[in-house]
């Protein structure tokens, strides 16, 4: 009887230390893991950072060439960019409207159109629509001189060329009649059968 008990008590202590000696090798199993996967996504956040670094400096970087191609300001080519990326416009298309319009001159103005109005600033806004479009961006209490601050000029600009997409859905015909005004443009169309003009081919070659 003695020795059946003394058995049964054994078998217990032994498979406490034995439970004990699994709960610990799985705790420290489960510890490891959670070491590994610390660790794993330690090096996926460094990966990230570097690459949100990368890419800052690139753009950083691209923003000064094309400051120096145009001969203006890399902040100008900052906001372009800010502005093209709101209304979903290619940048190197603004790019080069800006640059056949206006030389990138915030102050550049036009009076030589044959109907007495007046193109200015950066995107050579014309002097009949510019309320009615400063309206529509929600600019309060419009002045011409407004037009000569290129926040405001391109805001209006890269409006005009995404409102007038969305109705032609043709690049071509969107930038005939940004030149030519829109019924301007008709009549382009109906004498030759396209809406392609030499403005519209130059702002979209690269």
């Amino acid at each position: 009887m003695m020795k059946n008990l003394f058995f049964v008590i054994t078998i217990l202590v032994v498979s406490v230390v034995l439970t004990g000696f699994l709960t610990q090798s799985k705790v420290s199993s489960l510890h490891h893991r959670d070491m590994e996967i610390s660790q794993h996504q330690l090096i996926d956040i460094s990966g990230e950072i570097k690459r949100v670094i990368l890419a800052k400096r690139t753009a950083r970087e691209e923003v000064k060439i094309f400051a120096e191609k145009y001969n203006t300001t890399p902040d100008i080519i900052q906001l372009i960019n800010e502005k093209a990326k709101k209304y979903a416009l290619p940048k190197e298309m603004v790019y080069n409207l800006i640059e056949t319009e206006s030389k990138f001159r915030p102050e550049a103005v036009n009076n030589q159109n044959t109907n007495g109005t007046v193109d200015r600033g950066l995107m050579q806004i014309n002097s009949r629509y510019a309320p009615w479009f400063a309206q529509k961006v929600g600019i309060d209490n419009f002045n011409y001189k407004m037009l000569f601050q290129p926040e405001i000029n391109l805001e209006i600009g890269m409006w005009y060329l995404k409102s007038m997409y969305n109705r032609y859905h043709n690049w071509h015909a969107v930038l005939t009649a940004y030149n030519k005004g829109p019924t301007g443009m008709k009549r382009y169309y109906r004498r030759t059968g396209a809406y392609q003009s030499r403005y519209s081919a130059v702002v979209l070659s690269e």
